[in-house]
């Protein structure tokens, strides 16, 4: 299997050591993911770091993958698990040999709950008249036939919710009577105790479900709700609400969730093909692939830059042998031009940005001067959030005196490559495409090097740029101190780019 660093450019040292340059793009796992130990993804799941917010949402995503039918609480217990290692069992045969749940897993868990929440619109509802909290499609409850009951309805395409406020009298009779109009053969599900009433019948087509609690705020009084499957109603549905059901005052499936939908975000990064959109509510968290994303396997990840509102810059390496290139959301990149000498590429995109990074006027770095390194390393495997490092431009040239190229000290990582390296004006003096292979320079010279990494001078992206018409226009105003922190702006004009293929 690949690893995370690809070697590049095989050069003679003084000594006559052979010292290997890592070009800063990062390679999507292959294979049997188990066997590689690094990432979130790629981590044994752990149930216990994440809330019990997520906790249901994987609950819910189980439910919908028919891998669990059962409380749909945030409590994770045996049966949970369990149905996460049928899920595993069921959909990745590599990883079910080996016995363990990844990361993966929980995140496809995640894409699947999040989507279906979406495409349902289930969202908690409670206080009155809705007694119990539970997820309900979008509706109003009203009042029903039974008003001395205290009755309201919400019906919807799949289900049928009614809930009723009773004397406990009163909420035994009407589990009596569900039982009466069940069908002589029928098996029903039944609890009697105290505290608690509930009556349940799945044969063939029909679906009932009756509960009955105590009203923690009216003593004497009763509280129930039945969900009934509408015909030809999303027997999913159904189960998710039931599930749900709960007199938790407080629960919900977003917010503190940060966790579970960072792991789907950096799942759907992968490349997975053909992924559904995440609910609107965590739309920012769990972006969308678009409908042109998704049609080749993910070979990897590199960053780029806007120069203008259509044109990014990023490393020749990045965007090699793929048969797509494409930002995040699916956008199609279109590869304008490729340097035969320097480890640049001029891509194009359909879809305008408003923000964008002048190029320094002159392109001319200074021994010493503070820069600025942007990028996504690791994208996926460790986060997919923008990195800021800090760091000084060591030399002015490059690895064997390359004069198109510059040393600095920012720390820079694979993944990084293409990413915009900044003055503290705001402007690009640098494009950051390699650092020092430490361990095969550590080998070869017995020391081991720190803060060697290589950036393309400013100067020769300046003539690549201008030798390729494209657009270099000035900000308007003040330039950004970057020393106070990387503006907004600057930020969404760095995008990950993806190499497909």
């Amino acid at each position: 299997m690949r690893g995370l660093g690809i070697s590049f450019g095989v050069a003679r040292g003084v000594a006559g050591a052979v010292v290997l340059l890592l070009l800063l793009f990062v390679p999507v796992l292959s294979g049997t993911w188990a066997e590689t130990g690094g990432g979130p993804l790629l981590a044994e799941f752990d149930a216990r770091p994440f809330s019990v917010e997520e906790k249901r949402v994987l609950q819910i995503g189980l439910t919908v993958s028919g891998s669990y039918r059962g409380l749909i609480d945030g409590a994770w217990g045996a049966r949970s698990q369990q149905a996460m290692e049928a899920f595993v069992a069921e959909t990745d045969a590599d990883a079910a040999a080996t016995g363990l749940v990844f990361g993966y897993h929980a995140a496809e868990i995640g894409r699947r709950a999040y989507d279906f929440l979406s495409q349902t619109g289930l969202s908690y509802r409670g206080g009155p008249p809705v007694a119990h909290r539970l997820l309900a499609p979008p509706g109003s409850f009203v009042p029903g036939e039974h008003s001395d009951w205290g009755e309201f309805v919400l019906e919807d395409r799949d289900v049928e919710i009614r809930v009723f406020q009773t004397a406990p009298g009163l909420a035994a009779i009407l589990h009596r009577v569900m039982l009466d109009g069940f069908p002589a053969y029928a098996e029903p599900y039944t609890v009697r105790r105290s505290g608690r009433l509930v009556t349940a019948l799945d044969e063939g087509g029909a679906r009932w479900y009756v509960r009955s609690d105590p009203d923690p705020l009216r003593p004497g009084a009763w509280n129930t709700t039945m969900v009934v499957l509408q015909p030809g109603g999303d027997r999913r549905v159904f189960e998710v609400i039931v599930g749900s059901l709960g007199s938790d005052p407080d629960a919900d499936v977003l917010g503190n969730d940060a966790r579970l939908t960072g792991l789907v975000r950096a799942w759907l990064a992968v490349g997975e093909e053909d992924a559904p959109a995440a609910p609107e509510a965590v739309t920012a968290a769990v972006p969308e692939r678009g409908d042109s994303g998704g049609l080749h396997p993910l070979r990897g990840t590199g960053t780029g830059f806007f120069v203008n509102n259509t044109d990014l810059v990023t490393a020749r390496h990045v965007v090699e042998d793929c048969r797509a290139v494409t930002l995040l959301d699916g956008t199609a990149l279109s590869i304008v031009a490729v340097h035969p000498g320097l480890d640049l590429a001029l891509l194009s995109s359909p879809a305008r940005s408003r923000d964008w990074i002048p190029v320094h006027r002159t392109g001319k770095a200074a021994l010493g001067q503070p820069v600025i390194a942007l990028g996504y390393p690791y994208f996926g495997q460790v986060n997919t959030a923008l990195n800021s490092t800090l760091g000084n431009v060591s030399a002015l040239v490059g690895y064997h005196d390359d004069p198109d190229a510059i040393t600095v000290s920012a720390p820079i990582q694979p993944g990084n490559s293409g990413g915009p390296l900044l003055s503290s004006d705001g402007t690009v003096i640098g494009v950051v495409v390699a650092q020092i292979a430490k361990i095969e320079f550590a080998e070869e010279t017995g020391s081991l090097p720190e803060n060697i990494n290589y950036a393309v001078t400013g100067e020769a992206l300046l003539g690549f740029l201008e030798a390729e018409g494209a657009s270099l226009p000035r900000l308007s105003g003040e330039a950004p101190d970057l020393r106070e922190g990387v503006p907004d702006a600057v930020q969404r004009a760095v995008v990950p780019v993806l190499c497909e293929g």
